[in-house]
């Protein structure tokens, strides 16, 4: 081994003092670059998650007039669901926000809504699906505990009316189809029934609506077996939409239609999806059998376009489509049908014309009666309220309008 000159032996010293200086410095960079970073990282966060709140508040009228946009220019808007304006605000936020975000999803963004209209009091028409009914003693009034349903049984409180006795009007009674509808809407999901309420879709078309939630049972199909008119079906734009329709139509083992029922696929489809520049679901969804799905797609009318789309997990909801455009995809659907007004046999016109030419004559003899009647001082007992009192400590099942008329009955 050579013996190293005085000029390389301090050179090696420094090296080595300088060497673990540098070791420590790089140390205590890392450190603080890992706190920047975290400090960095959160504060993204941080900012992302107020970004979205505060583009989401600044949108949120805007999404709202989109998503109930009126069926006429000038006309009333239409409810809305939330997930509608979800959709809606979608579009108009940015989009680095929305890709950014993670939480802004559904339930992120049904708690932003839920502040905005806490903040803002809009007077607006969110609807929910109802959670359950609540029945009135006595009258057996059901109410659906749902946002309109609650509120059109508030708009219906009143105090205590006396109603003049009269006979009852004329009426058709009928029941299931026959001279009152001549096809049934079929809908995936339960929520749109305000909508639908509003646009007047049933009564314009006369047709019976009815939705599930999911998969078809055996009793819906067994209704439509027996009600024997066509069926148009609207489903969501992904795997489960063309499984329900396909098991709606579907002769099983457990039950086999007995009649030739009409099914029409009224869509979503992606023809109507791209035309309408819906947006997609913001979450894949895996497909395990991507064999049995593909038969399963083909076989209840998807082409190869659609195919090819759904496989990678891509979904486009009806709640994506403003009201309007909801509404008018339905028309169309039942147009191209040939779903149109119900007009009954002659032998029912001429007993709905002869019945209703007699209600008329009725009408006019009791308001002749009650002309009369209006002559004739009624005389009140001074102990009415005591006799009603011991009425109910004997009948307790009665009201006090009903425990009036059995005394005005004993009397």
């Amino acid at each position: 081994m050579s013996k190293s000159s005085p000029a390389e032996a301090l050179a090696g010293l420094v090296k080595g003092v300088t060497d673990r200086w540098a070791k420590q410095r790089r140390a205590e960079i890392r450190s603080v670059n890992a706190v920047i970073n975290r400090l960095s990282a959160m504060s993204r966060i941080r900012d992302v998650r107020v970004s979205t709140k505060a583009a989401a508040f600044d949108s949120m009228e805007e999404a709202y007039l989109i998503a109930s946009a009126p069926m006429i220019e000038g006309g009333p808007r239409l409810p809305a669901t939330a997930r509608q304006i979800y959709y809606a605000i979608r579009k108009l936020i940015s989009e680095t926000i929305v890709a950014n975000s993670a939480k802004f999803k559904q339930s992120y963004f049904n708690k932003i809504l839920h502040a905005y209209i806490e903040e803002h009091e809009p007077d607006w028409d969110v609807v929910y699906d109802d959670r359950g009914h609540a029945v009135e003693p006595h009258t057996d009034r059901s109410v659906g505990l749902g946002t309109l349903n609650v509120r059109d049984y508030l708009n219906e409180l009143h105090e205590p009316l006396a109603i003049e006795a009269g006979f009852s009007p004329a009426r058709i009674d009928t029941c299931g189809p026959f001279g009152q509808f001549g096809a049934i809407l079929f809908v995936e999901k339960e929520g749109f029934s305000p909508l639908l309420a509003a646009a007047r879709v049933a009564e314009r078309f006369d047709v019976m609506i009815a939705s599930t939630k999911g998969l078809s049972n055996i009793a819906v199909r067994r209704m439509i077996d027996a009600l024997n008119v066509p069926v148009a079906v609207l489903h969501d734009f992904d795997i489960s939409g063309f499984t329900i329709f396909g098991t709606l139509k579907m002769n099983t083992a457990r039950y086999a239609y007995t009649n030739k029922i009409r099914f029409v696929d009224l869509g979503l489809r992606l023809a109507d999806a791209k035309a309408l520049g819906l947006d997609e679901d913001a979450e894949r969804v895996a497909v395990a059998d991507k064999f049995s799905t593909r038969i399963l797609l083909k076989r209840n009318g998807a082409n190869k376009t659609e195919e090819n789309f759904l496989m990678g997990g891509r979904r486009i909801e009806l709640n994506a489509m403003p009201a309007r455009d909801l509404v008018a995809l339905i028309e169309r659907g039942l147009t191209a049908m040939g779903v149109k007004k119900v007009i009954p046999a002659k032998a029912d016109l001429d007993a709905a014309y002869t019945t209703f030419a007699r209600e008329q004559a009725i009408e006019e003899a009791v308001n002749e009666a009650l002309e009369e009647l209006e002559h004739d001082a009624v005389v009140i007992p001074k102990d009415l309220a005591a006799r009603v009192q011991d009425r109910l400590a004997k009948e307790p099942t009665l009201t006090w309008s009903e425990a009036v008329r059995a005394i005005i009955r004993d009397l």
